[in-house]
């Protein structure tokens, strides 16, 4: 297949072409603010940056997964 072939392909399926942003937080010093903390307070600080990471997602129309 030639590359102008191709192009034109792509280019009548961009109606189906979907764009997703994606998202990894991690934790840095999770198992030491664990063992400070305990595992109750920290998971209520960790939950608590959860959803304020979702609502911000939320607020842009996006979805959590």
């Amino acid at each position: 297949m030639k590359m102008a072939d191709s192009l034109l392909g792509l280019a009548s399926e961009l109606d189906s072409i979907r764009f997703a942003t994606i998202l990894f937080a991690d934790i840095v010093g999770s198992t030491r603010l664990i063992r400070t903390l305990g595992p109750e307070d920290a998971s209520d600080l960790i939950d608590t940056s959860i959803a304020l990471i979702q609502s911000a997602i939320h607020d842009f129309d996006g979805l959590v997964v």
